[in-house]
């Protein structure tokens, strides 16, 4: 059967509107182990964005996991697919039938080139509701990497996921390089409140670098975190973030703002043991300006002691 519409089936790689898990390279997908997304509740999911999945890279607003390049698919584990509600069904159109490539209309399971189908793991289609669909759009399905709007986690890249690396928007973990993730470990993105997430940007997560407003922990290279152990970050209120900016964490050097202990060449920090930063109440920090800590050598305006080649210190 070829050339059908309305497929309700699995196996079918390519596709479009499909609400599967697994599919990677869609948009908006809310599932997990989604990398390179934007937008994703989920973790584990890189390059993605708006995604409640998990382990879903390179999609928009999928629902689902460990499905990459692929948007709005509420399934999982469905590459490059498009509003498909069955699995397993790449490059296919509306086909309610089996094992039918390159076809239109078939409610089948098997069946590659073919779009509409209500089917798990379709790669390269949009908008389906099945898993294992990578390359699709609007999949609420985990494992879809590299989608956007993903509520998972384990999506790198994306937006809203949790562990998503190069996302936005994601509350995930584990998560490189995506933005807006409140999720953990999640590199390179971007408002996400997770841990273990590099390079990205506002992540209230921790192990997080290269991201903007992490609250988390362990993140290195970011922006506005409230974590601990985030380097170069701006606004984290955690510890162990080396070059960050604004945060209250300890361990966190390169950073502004950072009221933690045990972070060097950061500014404003109220922490110990952090060289080169600017207003920092810690101790051990040398190479600072407005530290009322000990032990900072080379720093200005520090109420502490044991600290040389400072001025303005009371201690």
């Amino acid at each position: 059967m070829k050339k059908r519409q309305a497929i309700s089936s699995q196996n079918i790689p390519t596709i479009q509107a499909t609400s599967s898990q697994n599919i990677p390279t869609i948009q908006a997908t809310s599932s997990q182990n989604i990398p390179n997304i934007q937008a994703t509740s989920s973790q584990n999911i890189p390059t993605i964005q708006a995604t409640s999945s998990q382990n879903i890279p390179n999609i928009q607003a999928i629902s689902s996991q460990n499905i990459p390049t692929i948007q709005a698919i509420y399934s999982q584990n469905i590459p490059t697919i498009q509003a498909i509600s069955s699995q397993n069904i790449p490059t296919i159109q509306a086909t309610s039938s089996q094992n039918i490539p390159n076809i239109q209309a078939i409610s089948s399971q098997n069946i590659p080139t073919i779009q509409a189908i209500s089917s798990q793991n379709i790669p390269n289609i949009q908008a389906t509701s099945s898993q294992n669909i990578p390359n699709i759009q609007a999949i609420s399905s985990q494992n879809i990497p590299t989608i956007q709007a993903i509520y998972s986690q384990n999506i790198p890249n994306i937006q809203a996921i949790q562990n998503i690396p190069n996302i936005q928007a994601i509350s995930s973990q584990n998560i490189p390089t995506i933005q807006a993730i409140f999720s953990q470990n999640i590199p390179t993105i971007q408002a996400i409140s997770s841990q273990n997430i590099p390079n990205i940007q506002a992540i209230s997560s921790q192990n997080i670098p290269t991201i903007q407003a992490i609250s988390s922990q362990n993140i290195p290279t970011i922006q506005a975190i409230s974590s601990q152990n985030i380097p170069t970050i701006h606004v984290i209120s955690n510890q162990n973030i080396p070059t960050i900016q604004a945060i209250s964490s300890q361990n966190i050097p390169n950073i502004q703002a950072i009221y933690s202990q045990n972070i060097p060449t950061i500014q404003a920090i109220s922490s110990q043991n952090i060289p080169n930063i600017q207003a920092i109440y810690s101790q051990n920090i040398p190479t600072i300006q407005a530290i009322s800590s000990q032990n900072i050598p080379t720093i200005q305006d520090i109420s502490s002691q044991n600290i040389p080649n400072i001025q303005a210190i009371s201690s």
